[in-house]
């Protein structure tokens, strides 16, 4: 789960970066380590990579 919810908006899109390496933002099931979807359940933004992190660097940036 992201730490700040991200306010629902047709225009959102939040960057992703795995190692420093920028990700792929996909519509559904992301494949590998560099895709990955974001979702949000009214409560949390998740965001959720093809391949687990396992000891990954993430970063976020939010863009409206």
């Amino acid at each position: 789960n992201l730490a700040n919810r991200i306010i629902p908006a047709p225009h959102r899109k939040v960057g992703a970066y795995r190692n420093g390496v920028r990700a792929k933002q996909v519509a559904a099931s992301p494949t590998g380590a560099n895709e990955y979807t974001i979702t949000d359940n009214g409560t949390n933004t998740i965001a959720t990579f093809g391949t687990a992190p396992n000891g990954d660097r993430l970063t976020f940036d939010y863009m409206y």
